[in-house]
């Protein structure tokens, strides 16, 4: 069985299968982010999930009441292509940009820069 997310009415329907298939609906804008665990700090114990090669892997979503959703490294590295073609990223070149984004610390390559427009959506 393959995670999966759909967008649909404004909603995200994330459907992962760990011991057994969990479905979560995720409505408003959120952000799929890989994100290094030193910089988490002031959040960790929100997010309920260990870390892997010292990356934090999670849906986020900030508004009035922030909300994290932890991933596996598995099932980020299985939805993020997924998300991408979801939301592609604008300019091609900042698939290998190794610079660090501003918000999650990480390359841009990974977070694909989404993370700087995070306030536009909140």
């Amino acid at each position: 069985m393959a995670h999966t997310v759909t967008y649909n009415d404004l909603v995200y329907t994330v459907t992962i299968f760990r011991e057994t298939k969990i479905v979560y609906y995720l409505n408003s804008f959120w952000h799929l982010l890989a994100v290094p665990e030193s910089t988490t700090a002031a959040y960790r114990d929100k997010i309920l999930g260990p870390a892997y090669d010292g990356m934090l892997y999670m849906f986020y979503r900030s508004a009035l009441h922030t909300e994290y959703l932890w991933l596996s490294k598995e099932e980020y590295d299985t939805l993020l292509p997924i998300w991408n073609d979801l939301h592609p990223v604008e300019s091609s070149d900042e698939s290998d940009d190794e610079s660090e984004c501003d918000y999650c610390h990480g390359p841009i390559g990974r977070c694909g820069g989404r993370c700087r427009d995070r306030d536009l959506y909140d």
